[in-house]
């Protein structure tokens, strides 16, 4: 044993990561306590205690109905169908509009980022998906909604009829339009929570997600 002389040190390292972390040309890719000995000229070894994190994150979906949701709470979310990026879809919950495999990528606050495994949606009613991109200029608002939602429509399609359902896929509530550019519905006559705005018109089905508070 040699006395500890100025050149000789211990260190205790407390530090995080996501991936991987390097220190003196060794790699970690798990959590836990790790020691490092370095000789030096003095001949003593220098002792490095590494206590690392390395987050996994693997997040759940759960389900209710035709809302699909991430268990666990992160800093963003950001939902795919079949792989692809759904536009839009950044919350921690997500109203399924059509059938298919859907994912989530998560990002905590450390900028880690995980991937859900797949669920797959075969619950969703037929017609429930919109046409064409001209139902783009159909619109909702106020979302959420506590007295009344409102309907606009600069698409030039005839609005038909709209149908309610809730996230069990039941329709609570259906009516014919009567306005070709502007329609409000009472939405105090349902509970709150998640429901999907179905609108037959001239041209195809356009759907839209809201919400009741």
């Amino acid at each position: 044993m040699c006395a500890l002389a100025a050149s000789c040190f211990a260190v205790l390292l407390v530090d995080s990561a996501c991936v991987q972390y390097v220190l003196l040309g060794t790699t970690f890719t798990e959590s836990g306590t790790y020691i490092l000995r370095t000789p030096n000229t003095a001949g003593c070894d220098s002792v490095i205690t590494l206590k690392l994190t390395i987050p996994v994150l693997e997040p759940i979906i759960n389900v209710e109905g035709l809302v699909l949701g991430v268990v666990e709470a992160y800093s963003s979310y950001q939902w795919f169908l079949n792989g692809t990026l759904i536009p839009g879809a950044t919350d921690r919950e997500y109203i399924v509009t059509e059938n298919g495999d859907y994912t989530v990528k998560v990002t905590n606050v450390m900028g880690c980022e995980g991937l859900s495994a797949v669920y797959k949606v075969t619950n969703v009613p037929l017609g429930i998906r919109e046409s064409n991109l001209w139902a783009t200029h159909i619109r909702i608002y106020p979302n959420p909604a506590s007295i009344q939602l409102n309907i606009s429509n600069a698409s030039g399609a005839i609005l038909q009829q709209v149908d309610v359902i809730n996230v069990l896929g039941q329709v609570v509530h259906s009516q014919p339009l009567r306005s070709a550019r502007m329609e409000q519905l009472d939405v105090r006559q349902w509970a709150p929570g998640y429901y999907i705005l179905r609108m037959q018109t001239d041209r195809g089905v356009v759907v839209r997600p809201f919400e009741v508070l």
